[in-house]
């Protein structure tokens, strides 16, 4: 009886704990793939000596995809990606005249960016990351009255550079919940077709300041 007993007991002692499994250790699973959404953005713009403030919260807002690469088990260098396709459509009367304006815009960006995170064994991991890079965008306005019709074009570039605080957290081994804010700070470079009043080499250009909270999925493999 004293044998069967010590034998039951040291197979429940080797046997498989029962519980929630642990996130993926850095060494066995590198790569991430993850995707975002930004819903609130806080501007400041500075233009021509003058400082504008303006924040927006939109549904689903800006859209990014991204993928990373683990250099041991505290490093992570990775590329955003982003998208975002708009339509605008007004219509107003300015005394006896209607004056109605389609505009369109479309945007693409890469960031590179290198996270630090301190503690990846944890189920939540707190992170911090740099990030720079450049977003090229473009539009598409029509301005119709009754009597004429201004059609034009523009396109911006825009580098920038940043940083984030956030923070992942591991629902599944392989699967996290991220969130994170940062601060970007970025410059515009602005050209139209028929120019506009001021293009060209010696205008300012405007600066940007925004602070943005992001909201997004990873997956670890």
């Amino acid at each position: 009886m004293t044998t069967v007993f010590t034998a039951a007991l040291m197979f429940a002692l080797a046997g498989p704990t029962v519980g929630p499994k642990a996130p993926p250790s850095p060494s066995e699973h590198r790569w991430r793939l993850h995707a975002e959404i930004t819903p609130l953005t806080l501007q400041s713009e500075t233009y021509g000596g003058t400082r504008a403030q303006r924040w927006s919260l939109t549904a689903p807002g800006r859209t990014t995809i991204g993928f990373g690469r683990a250099l041991g088990p505290y490093v992570l260098l990775g590329a955003r990606l982003g998208a975002e396709l708009g339509h605008s459509y007004s219509s107003t009367v300015l005394g006896n005249q209607r004056v109605k304006q389609r505009w369109a815009w479309g945007a693409g960006s890469i960031m590179p960016y290198v996270e630090l995170r301190p503690l990846p064994e944890r189920r939540v991991q707190p992170f911090a990351l740099v990030e720079g890079g450049v977003a090229i965008s473009g539009s598409r306005q029509r301005t119709s009255s009754d009597d004429s019709l201004s059609p034009s074009r523009g396109r911006t570039i825009s580098p920038s550079v940043g940083g984030r605080l956030g923070l992942h957290a591991f629902v599944l081994p392989r699967l996290s919940i991220d969130a994170d804010v940062g601060l970007r700070r970025l410059w515009a470079f602005h050209s139209s077709s028929p120019p506009l009043p001021g293009d060209g080499a010696e205008s300012e250009q405007p600066l940007r300041l925004t602070f943005a909270g992001t909201l997004g999925l990873s997956g670890w493999w």
